[in-house]
């Protein structure tokens, strides 16, 4: 096989990604119908549900600005006396909840907010997420939590 000459084909190896060009076109596509204003408020409106609720439990520690108006779809949190990577796998194995411990490729963001030692939980809201899950995932961590601290 001979590496064309021409420019860009010169530069390329392989077989364009034709899927996943469609794909990014379809979902430009889908976004564009919603509407990105739609979609984050709609996000903005789980994570502050989701935020409140978690701010508003004992033994529980959220980070990040406590306005909602300032968060993108993610609520980070800890729970005291177990790690992170306890808690992912508690809220995976019982609840079926996907989340993310540690220290999610920003450890010096860790080190802003005080959790470069320990990392934490992340749950990251986005488009297709309902209010349903969301509810969900806050019966689950106050039922951690009731476990947890006999309450």
């Amino acid at each position: 096989m001979v590496q064309p000459d021409e420019f860009p084909e010169g530069y390329e190896a392989g077989t364009v990604n034709a899927p996943g060009i469609i794909a990014l076109g379809n979902s430009v596509e889908y976004v564009g119908n919603i509407g990105v204003d739609n979609i984050k408020k709609k996000e903005d409106e789980m994570v502050r549900v989701l935020d409140d609720a978690l701010r508003n439990m004992k033994h529980v520690s959220v980070y990040g600005p406590a306005d909602c108006n300032k968060k993108t779809g993610i609520v980070l949190f800890n729970m005291e006396g177990h790690s992170c990577e306890e808690v992912c796998d508690r809220l995976s194995q019982d609840y079926g909840i996907a989340s993310r411990g540690g220290f999610h490729c920003a450890g010096l963001a860790h080190k802003t907010i005080g959790t470069y030692d320990t990392g934490a939980v992340r749950l990251s809201i986005g488009p297709f997420n309902t209010k349903k899950e969301i509810n969900i995932a806050i019966r689950a961590i106050y039922h951690l939590k009731n476990i947890w601290y006999n309450e």
